[in-house]
């Protein structure tokens, strides 16, 4: 056990072990759209804020991002998802969705409160993780939403 689990409760120390032992299906779940078996998986315990250490310590709202669903992204979110939570680079989900150009995404985790203004561990904003082209279709998006 890690130093930063021992201030964990019991039942977070089980739902994280239940967690490393499931990311592979939580992960094809949600990277296949499927939100029952990732239904399924979060009643059994997995936990919403678990960062798979396989997959670059990403949490499920990346996986969702990176799958394109928004109803797996809500989904996850109202599960308790952090918006902002960060992978093994520090970069939060809002970038994966600009990186893969998609705007509705984007919008959709701005306005649950995702800020686009985050670093990350490299310092890179937002602008320098997306491709040069889409940085105009940004700018509008990000203005629309008041960010």
């Amino acid at each position: 056990m890690g130093c930063s689990e021992i201030s964990l409760s019991y039942e977070e120390r089980k739902n994280n072990k239940y967690s490393r032992i499931n990311q592979f299906e939580m992960y094809a779940a949600l990277i296949k759209g499927n939100k029952d078996k990732a239904n399924i998986l979060l009643r059994e315990g997995y936990n919403v804020n678990y960062r798979m250490p396989n997959f670059n310590y990403r949490s499920p709202l990346h996986i969702a991002v990176e799958s394109g669903s928004i109803e797996l992204v809500e989904f996850l979110i109202s599960k308790g998802a952090k918006v902002d939570i960060r992978d093994v680079s520090g970069v939060p989900p809002v970038f994966l969705a600009c990186s893969k150009g998609n705007l509705l995404m984007a919008e959709k985790l701005i306005f649950y409160g995702a800020n686009v203004n985050a670093m990350t561990k490299y310092d890179w904003d937002i602008y320098k993780y997306i491709s040069k082209d889409m940085h105009v279709s940004f700018k509008k998006m990000f203005e629309r939403c008041n960010v």
